[in-house]
């Protein structure tokens, strides 16, 4: 006796179904693989020996090993700051001291714009950016904030930028 039509189709059905979730399966942990294969960015928020917020960025995938960002004559860390380093692998990632204005991390290390007492630090793959000046990445680097460089009104997340039509260089 041969198949009906409706069994026949069923299976082919099932079959298809079967076939569409492995491939969607397959394609859903790659790009989850692609998209973490370089790596977070790494920050470690602490004091420097003279007490100053000193603010550690690393991404060995880059080439980008302990640059360093020390606030100085900024406002003083709270008495209870703890040390802590910050794998930033998803948006609800915070940082130890400043705001946190933007993330992109869809595509890791990805774009994190960070509020550090008045500066705007921004983390791109190609360069850092510090108060819209574009900086090149380069190993064990030190940058020291001064007061008097703090951008006019503060930093602007970057969405707001482009609503006011500002760009970065």
């Amino acid at each position: 006796m041969s198949p009906t039509p409706l069994q026949l189709s069923l299976g082919k059905l099932l079959k298809l179904f079967v076939t569409v979730m492995v491939l969607y399966a397959t394609l859903y942990f790659a790009t989850g693989l692609w998209r973490e294969r370089r790596g977070p960015w790494v920050l470690t928020f602490d004091k420097s020996p003279s007490g100053n917020p000193r603010l550690t960025i690393s991404q060995e995938n880059l080439g980008v090993r302990n640059v360093q960002i020390l606030a100085l004559q900024q406002e003083p860390l709270p008495a209870d700051f703890k040390p802590v380093t910050i794998h930033f692998k998803s948006p609800g990632d915070q940082p130890g001291f400043g705001k946190l204005l933007f993330t992109d991390l869809t595509v890791l290390p990805g774009v994190i714009t960070l509020d550090v007492f008045g500066h705007e630090v921004e983390l791109l793959p190609r360069t850092l950016v510090i108060n819209r000046k574009l900086i090149p990445w380069s190993e064990r680097q030190e940058i020291r904030l001064n007061p008097e460089e703090r951008l006019p009104g503060g930093p602007v997340p970057p969405q707001k930028r482009k609503q006011l039509g500002r760009e970065l260089p």
